[in-house]
């Protein structure tokens, strides 16, 4: 399991979220904050991207807001097509493996990986730099 998810630039100002806020009845920042709990949740669970077992009414709690409020919200981004058989409809799309650490069965590599793969690079254009000059 990952430690991380992405979050992409706009996602505050996203015109479907107030799409989700006029359906749901609720105010912009609340919306929010359900999404950002959902992202953490969808990239905790075992099966990354899924929002089943999500406990919408002890974010209430947390939130403030009124009992059924986030239900409220998560019901309004299933219509909009956000979550779909509960899960987040983009979630494959925009939390590519291959950038979680991991190994060959992911495709991926691990930092230090990639740390050593761009030192051998940068050795390897060292010397052909010094061949070239050796040769001229």
């Amino acid at each position: 399991m990952a430690d991380w998810f992405r979050w992409w630039h706009g996602t505050v100002t996203d015109t479907k979220f107030m799409w989700v806020c006029r359906r749901s009845g609720q105010r912009p920042g609340d919306v929010n904050a359900v999404w950002c709990a959902l992202l953490e949740h969808a990239s905790q669970a075992d099966d990354r991207g899924s929002i089943s077992g999500f406990d919408a009414e002890s974010l209430d709690c947390f939130l403030d807001v009124d009992d059924g409020a986030t239900q409220r919200i998560i019901d309004a981004m299933f219509q909009k097509g956000m979550i779909v058989d509960f899960r987040l409809s983009g979630w494959d799309r925009r939390q590519p493996k291959r950038e979680d650490s991991g190994g060959d069965s992911e495709g991926a590599m691990s930092s230090t990986e990639r740390s050593r793969l761009h030192r051998s690079n940068k050795r390897i254009e060292e010397l052909e730099k010094i061949v070239s000059e050796l040769e001229s």
